[in-house]
């Protein structure tokens, strides 16, 4: 990679980062009234999520960073708290039984990221379509030459 790609790369990251930052901050402000309510530490956090270091959530209370999906699940479902109490702040959703109908799939979800531009949404809508149609070319070559199942 060249070095005005890496300088670019860079300066792309760091924007998402800065546009993400009041995502963060409410993120971290709803946690806090959270354990503020109950009387909680991050200390406490910290022992009842079964983490090891308590340096774990310094950098997300310090904004330079973000839980990611499964991190800030496993925070709701140790302080007992309603799937997407927390986790909304950020822009995730734990997905519940049912909240994909069959005929709505990847493309759905792509689809209605709010977190992707058009462009990445093609791009990816692309390459699912691509991996998918030689999915099935492979499946079908099997089948034809009678090897499926074996």
């Amino acid at each position: 990679m060249t070095k005005s790609k890496d300088i670019s790369r860079r300066e792309h990251n760091e924007d998402i980062r800065e546009r993400r930052r009041p995502y963060r901050r409410a993120f971290v402000d709803a946690l806090q009234v959270v354990l503020d309510s109950r009387g909680l530490s991050h200390r406490d956090l910290q022992s009842l999520s079964g983490w090891n270091c308590h340096q774990t959530m310094y950098p997300w209370v310090k904004l330079t960073s973000e839980p990611r999906p499964d991190e800030v699940f496993h925070i709701e479902r140790s302080l007992d708290l309603d799937p997407g109490t927390l986790s909304s702040y950020l822009g995730y959703k734990p997905l519940q039984a049912g909240d994909l109908r069959p005929h709505e799939g990847f493309g759905h979800v792509i689809n209605n990221d709010p977190f992707l531009d058009d462009k990445a949404k093609e791009l990816l809508q692309m390459i699912y379509e691509h991996l998918t149609d030689r999915l099935h070319r492979h499946n079908r070559h099997r089948e034809d030459d009678g090897s499926a199942g074996s």
